[in-house]
């Protein structure tokens, strides 16, 4: 992981992954049944995404969302990991928060709360990592991400919209296999 070059400090960090879809070596697919996953900076065990019912043959790939579509923001599900409980949901008209980062980089306060479901500021974004280890790892590195968003000048994000939507297709900088 390249080093900071300027101070951050990640006091919340939380986001969703759905669609989960793993890709293996022989070409075969499993696909997650499960509608949402919400990873949290505070809750150490969300790290971990089990799949219990999944082969355990070689993984080329895995294929998930970050975030949750329109079809889930509809459908009225408001329990498990989209409980509003759990701080991630704004309203009926604007849905689920898809990711939220909080904190500060060089010294300024960062807050990023970027959801929306309706087109054409659509947040829910499809990512891809190839697996590299037989640990099936995901790294998560937010300093490309936040690089990106501060040569934007985007230091603050709460709602749905354009730069939303653009903050959103930079998640793939996010992840990489292990």
């Amino acid at each position: 992981m390249k080093p900071l070059s300027k101070p951050f400090q990640l006091d919340v960090l939380r986001f969703y992954i759905t669609h989960v879809v793993v890709e293996y070596e022989n070409g075969e697919h499993f696909v997650d049944s499960t509608l949402a996953y919400l990873l949290d900076n505070e809750i150490p065990e969300s790290y971990t995404v089990n799949l219990p019912n999944a082969p355990n043959v070689p993984v080329k790939e895995v294929h998930f969302r970050v975030g949750t579509d329109s079809v889930l923001n509809v459908a009225g599900v408001l329990d498990g990991a989209l409980d509003p409980i759990k701080g991630m949901y704004w309203a009926w008209n604007t849905g689920y928060i898809n990711f939220k980062l909080e904190g500060s980089f060089d010294g300024k306060a960062l807050e990023y709360h970027i959801g929306g479901y309706r087109a054409p500021y659509t947040t829910d974004r499809p990512i891809t990592v190839a697996i590299h280890s037989p640990e099936n790892k995901i790294n998560v590195n937010l300093l490309p991400w936040l690089e990106k968003a501060q040569a934007a000048k985007i230091d603050t994000m709460m709602i749905p919209g354009e730069k939303a939507a653009w903050l959103a297709n930079n998640f793939e900088l996010i992840f990489t296999g292990d």
